[in-house]
């Protein structure tokens, strides 16, 4: 028997089994305090509607919804949209300076680790999953924590990282007045053809992950994409939704 604080810090940790026997375990052992945080905790995977005693019961006839694939796509294409305010002020600032590619390039993996693996670590998932009620968790049911997060995001980061240091690499030797006297389309040409040669592998390999995430989501009930299998997570829908 835990005391209501030691409880508070243990809760994010159990899976859904653990939580299941706590909660079908003599209600007299518990608070009413310590009973509430567990069905919050429950709630907020996704099982709600729950008493105490009845919980064994409801969770063997309703079980866990898992995030559809069209759920889960518009959720990608939520996270999409809101990086177009970075974007728009990114494509501006490289008009500027040959460069912005060597400023950015720092800034830009943190910010994406910070959208991608501390949101999920805190909140349970980045804003498009959670503006479509959607929560990430280990396949047992608890939290996911830092392990699940970056292993979630590293294929992307690995080469989103290698795609941006193969721009700069061609931004850097290109001629300043060069670089500011062509157009952005030309521009964006000549930085793709004057790349180091494994730019278009990077590249090619970064479409196939993306469209491969949404192809294997489709191929399993669960929904679990490339990334899901890699960090041993699953994605479940939250509330009634």
């Amino acid at each position: 028997m835990f005391d209501n604080s030691e409880l508070k810090s243990r809760l994010p940790h159990l899976s859904l089994d653990e939580l299941t026997r706590m909660a079908t375990t003599d209600r007299s052992q518990y608070q009413e305090e310590a009973i509430a945080m567990v069905e919050a905790e429950l709630a907020s995977r996704g099982v709600t509607g729950l008493t105490i005693g009845g919980l064994s019961r409801t969770l063997q006839s309703e079980g866990v919804r898992y995030g559809g694939f069209w759920r889960r796509f518009g959720a990608y294409w939520l996270d999409v949209i809101a990086f177009i305010p970075l974007i728009t002020i990114g494509l501006w600032l490289s008009t500027e300076s040959k460069y912005y590619y060597l400023w950015a390039f720092v800034p830009g993996i943190l910010v994406g680790l910070w959208y991608h693996v501390y949101l999920v670590k805190r909140f349970g998932g980045t804003p498009g999953k959670l503006l479509m009620n959607l929560r990430i968790q280990k396949v047992d049911g608890a939290r996911a924590g830092w392990r699940e997060a970056s292993l979630r995001y590293l294929v992307i980061l690995v080469l989103s990282a290698l795609q941006s240091l193969a721009v700069t690499i061609a931004a850097l030797n290109m001629p300043s007045e060069e670089y500011l006297a062509l157009g952005f389309m030309d521009r964006s040409k000549y930085l793709v053809a004057q790349a180091p040669a494994w730019y278009g592998t990077v590249n090619l390999l970064l479409q196939l992950w993306v469209w491969g995430e949404f192809i294997v989501m489709l191929t399993n009930k669960k929904r679990r994409a490339l990334h899901d299998f890699m960090a041993g997570t699953v994605v479940i829908r939250q509330g009634a939704a």
